[in-house]
């Protein structure tokens, strides 16, 4: 087991998480990446337009960093940076913090880019595995798979 980072302590009350292999499918609707999908199995995955991200995307009107994707307790969360717009089933998400997603959801990102979000809810309640940095690993980027 390893220990949670403060920002996931302070949002989803715990010390220490276990790993499961609950995994979201992200396909990109609109935008420069249209049509690209990506299986996300990581806990932790960050969106934008730097190499240092898991999902890594083409839309020069984003920031570096979009967005971060967080699988907790058989769900999934979203975080908004401070400089980044995203709209979670047509509404605004507040800046710096976190936001479940429903199981399908449609994310805005800024003007250009779209993608569709799903997972499986999972009835498996036992908390996973807290990421061991802070930042994306580059031999954990998500790979587009073809539809």
């Amino acid at each position: 087991m390893t220990s949670t980072p403060a920002y996931q302590r302070a949002v989803f009350g715990c010390n220490t998480v276990e790993q499961t292999s609950q995994s979201c499918r992200i396909v990109i609707t609109t935008g420069p990446d249209r049509g690209k999908v990506f299986e996300v199995d990581e806990e932790l995955v960050h969106i934008g337009t730097a190499d240092e991200n898991h999902v890594v995307l083409e839309d020069p009107s984003l920031p570096d960093h979009q967005a971060s994707v967080l699988r907790k307790n058989g769900r999934f969360a979203i975080f908004r940076p401070t400089d980044a717009e995203i709209r979670v089933d047509g509404a605004d998400i507040p800046a710096e913090k976190w936001v479940w997603l429903p199981t399908d959801v449609r994310l805005q990102f800024g003007r250009r880019t779209s993608c569709q979000l799903t997972y499986e809810l999972s009835l498996d309640d036992q908390p996973m595995a807290s990421p061991t940095t802070s930042g994306p690993h580059p031999s954990v980027r998500v790979k587009p798979s073809s539809v």
